[in-house]
């Protein structure tokens, strides 16, 4: 396995991690931010796996799952995780401060799910 696929794996790790940390300090929108950046760091993992380069850049989580042909599921969460790395960080792209935006329950649903596509992108990689 190429280092890279490796080092994109522990650093989706570590901040799914960081979600977890944020979710039981209930700062949402940073929980949310880091599950998309955990989800997008695994995807990418893998695509580095299965097409041997990262030939694109992008935070376009629709994209990669297309590329990567995951299950319809996935592909349907990654639709609505897709624009929280906007909406959680920026107030004129959320049209309101972020940090009041989402709730426990929306955050904990983003989490729920991403561990899922977490757990899918390491079994295909065999991690």
């Amino acid at each position: 396995m190429r280092p890279e696929v490796e080092w994109w794996l522990k650093q989706s790790r570590a901040d799914f991690i960081a979600a977890k940390h944020s979710m039981a300090a209930k700062d949402f929108h940073v929980s949310v931010f880091m599950v998309h950046q955990s989800v997008e760091k695994s995807l990418k993992a893998l695509f580095i796996f299965k097409f041997n380069s990262l030939n694109f850049k992008t935070h376009n989580l629709i994209q990669l799952g297309k590329e990567l042909a995951v299950k319809p599921k996935f592909l349907t969460f990654l639709a609505k995780l897709s624009p929280e790395y906007a909406l959680s960080r920026y107030p004129d792209a959320s049209y309101g401060v972020p940090a009041e935006r989402y709730t426990e329950e929306l955050a904990s649903e983003f989490l729920i799910q991403a561990e899922e596509v977490l757990k899918w992108a390491e079994s295909q990689i065999g991690k």
